[in-house]
């Protein structure tokens, strides 16, 4: 059993939502504390952060190589888009403050030996993020298990093989997520049947989704999702300029009817197994059988005396009332009830 915190993690559990901020902040300490304030609104378990600065990620470089050429952010460098995106590090202690404060778990992923010794010694995070084009840096996965601490990792930018490799390293710390490194990432591509086939596994399996809308995570839940990590951003009202993850985040409003509906899921899921209605659950208005004429005391009841119609009271349709007899007068409509034959 795995523990984010006061978390179980694992099938019969709660699934664990993470609200992951990025670079919704925009650069701005006060967005990045709204941004936690609205998580915790929205009834997620967890918020999430990125440690990194450019460096940690790409080379100050022109080569065409080190340039993006498809997706929201074609024609950037990788080095501008970091620069860009990143969370400065001197916020990360009062953020973490913040969500304790709130409640909330606070996570954050690394992507490098000085993003971790800076992690581990400042924050002391009760789990971390592997990002997915960080599994195969399998020294990485290596420090980041000798924490000893769960391991979030997503299999977004990794073949099979190294993240069987990745998988290996943390044993029984990893919980891994299904991810598509799209922004944003159509439904299709998620291929959401690869969960059914994962969560019966050795480590819990979830989704970091970056689809557009909820469906996709919620859909998830169904197939036994135990994680879900969702982008969250503010009310466009609140920026002065569009954030780069507008694509794939949902707004404060939109994050709560996810989780809602997730909670909605797994109630559905932990009732027991049956098929028809449950005694007096949605048979206020079955088909009953009713007088369609007007019998007097003694009459004995003859087919055309009698139809099925939707009503809250009555024999059911297969009763055989045929060549019984009333025991009072009874009129057009009346429910065909035991107590009033012989």
């Amino acid at each position: 059993m795995i523990h984010i915190g006061t978390h179980p993690i694992g099938k019969g559990y709660p699934c664990f939502i993470i609200a992951e901020i990025s670079c919704n902040h925009n650069g701005s300490l006060d967005l990045a504390k709204k941004l936690v304030n609205a998580a915790a609104w929205t009834g997620a378990d967890a918020v999430k952060f990125q440690t990194y600065r450019p460096s940690c990620l790409a080379v100050e470089s022109d080569h065409k190589a080190h340039r993006l050429t498809k997706g929201p952010w074609a024609g950037k460098r990788l080095w501008d888009l970091y620069e860009e995106a990143q969370t400065p590090w001197e916020w990360m202690p009062e953020l973490f403050a913040l969500a304790r404060e709130k409640g909330l778990v606070p996570l954050t992923s690394v992507s490098s030996f000085e993003g971790l010794g800076y992690v581990e010694t400042t924050l002391d995070p009760v789990a971390y993020k592997i990002p997915s084009a960080e599994v195969t840096d399998l020294e990485l996965v290596k420090a980041i298990a000798l924490t000893g601490k769960p391991v979030i990792l997503s299999d977004g930018m990794a073949m099979a093989e190294q993240l069987t490799v990745a998988l290996e390293v943390l044993g029984s710390q990893a919980i891994l997520l299904r991810c598509v490194s799209q922004y944003p990432a159509a439904p299709e591509s998620y291929r959401l049947s690869v969960i059914r086939h994962l969560a019966p596994g050795k480590v819990p399996v979830g989704i970091s989704d970056h689809t557009r809308g909820h469906h996709i995570a919620v859909a998830a839940v169904a197939l036994g999702a135990q994680v879900i990590e969702k982008h969250i951003m503010l009310q466009p009202e609140d920026y002065e300029t569009e954030p780069l993850d507008v694509g794939h985040s949902m707004e404060p409003r939109d994050f709560w009817r996810m989780v809602q509906a997730v909670r909605a899921v797994e109630r559905s899921l932990a009732a027991a197994p049956m098929l028809g209605v449950e005694e007096g659950v949605g048979t206020g208005f079955r088909r009953r059988l009713v007088f369609i004429a007007d019998l007097s005391k003694g009459t004995k009841i003859r087919a055309e005396h009698t139809r099925t119609a939707r009503t809250g009271e009555g024999l059911e349709p297969e009763a055989d009332v045929i060549g019984r007899v009333v025991r009072g007068d009874v009129s057009y409509g009346d429910p065909v009830t035991e107590d009033i034959l012989k």
